[in-house]
């Protein structure tokens, strides 16, 4: 029973990290056309899709989506970049326990 328990957990596991994947590469493949406030947008997706898996390459979606923000004046987007990339930092120490 603990096999088959653990088993569906790796599955399980499996399948997210895969569905996770393809939502980051949809959202990369949106990114190549998007323009403006729908560009800062997504980058803030990315940002907040990478905050686990990769802490610096999030910060680098969420600190150009912050860039971007602030040269158009967007104060909302603005805010939430900050606010994600104050996330990855959070979400670097978390992944860098012992």
């Amino acid at each position: 029973m603990k096999t088959l328990c653990s088993l569906l957990c790796l599955f399980l596991l499996a399948l997210a990290s895969f569905a996770q994947n393809k939502n980051i590469d949809s959202l990369k493949s949106l990114l190549t056309g998007a323009r403006d406030e729908e560009r800062i947008k997504i980058l803030l997706e990315l940002c907040w899709e990478h905050r686990f898996i990769n802490a610096d390459t999030a910060r680098q979606f969420g600190l150009e989506a912050l860039e971007m923000a602030k040269k158009s004046q967007a104060y909302a987007l603005e805010a939430e970049a900050l606010n994600y990339v104050g996330v990855t930092h959070e979400a670097q120490e978390i992944t860098m326990r012992p």
